[in-house]
């Protein structure tokens, strides 16, 4: 299918384990038991809502993931993505947003979990990275989006499919986003397009965080978006 759109902006909660937000996001758990999840007030105008995940118990996490039926194939080119998220420690955790095969394991380098979106994990490099996966250890590529920092301060970046030779090569192009300006969007793209390790039957992950240390941390994003064409 061509022209998806999908935005999802947290302006309404959930109910239990489904019905977050606009888009009936469902939680489940990541590791040994199930972070809580809250929609909260921006702390400024540039906000309608915010999610935010959270936990105190080491191997805790959880996923706000789009259910079975919103599985997306390897990205078509012309497909955009993009997110606004944000960390509350830049230690013993890992946080994610974009596509995935599974919403119950962290898309770290070792594990298995296909991916690509964002992520920020404290055992790896410590920043933000733009991370194209499909499984563990040498099968993924990533790219250095940003400096982690703690909300907050946000991380706005995303990707799109580009052709990468004008034969139909696919490769995800990561970028950053300047917001700042409310008469221009300001796009930088960081790195060449990444033609490996594209997986392929993914689906919507909004967010994701598993803690590694006891202390409350958070994962937060403000919102999720998706467009252009779409594999289904």
């Amino acid at each position: 299918a061509g022209s998806a759109v999908l935005l999802e902006d947290w302006a309404r909660t959930g109910t239990g384990t489904t019905d977050y937000g606009e888009n009936r996001w469902r939680r489940v758990t990541v590791g040994s038991g199930v972070a809580s999840v809250v929609l909260q007030s921006p702390a400024s105008d540039d906000a309608l809502g915010i999610v935010r995940i959270s936990t105190s118990i080491s191997g805790r996490g959880a996923t706000l993931y789009g259910g079975s039926t919103t599985v997306v194939y390897q990205p078509a080119v012309g497909m955009v993505w993009a997110t606004k998220v944000a960390i509350s420690s830049t230690s013993s955790m890992v946080a994610w947003s974009g596509f995935a095969n599974s919403s119950t394991q962290a898309p770290s380098t070792s594990s298995a979990a296909r991916f690509i979106g964002v992520r920020f994990d404290a055992a790896g490099a410590g920043t933000w990275e733009g991370v194209v996966k499909n499984g563990a250890g040498t099968s993924e590529s990533t790219v250095t989006l940003a400096t982690a920092a703690v909300y907050p301060t946000w991380l706005r970046a995303g990707w799109e499919c580009v052709d990468t030779d004008g034969a139909g090569t696919k490769g995800i192009q990561f970028f950053t986003l300047d917001l700042d300006s409310n008469r221009q969007l300001y796009r930088t793209n960081v790195g060449d397009p990444i033609t490996a390790n594209l997986p392929s039957s993914i689906g919507l992950v909004a967010l994701g965080m598993q803690i590694t240390a006891q202390g409350t941390r958070s994962a937060y994003q403000d919102w999720y978006t998706y467009g252009g064409r779409t594999a289904r």
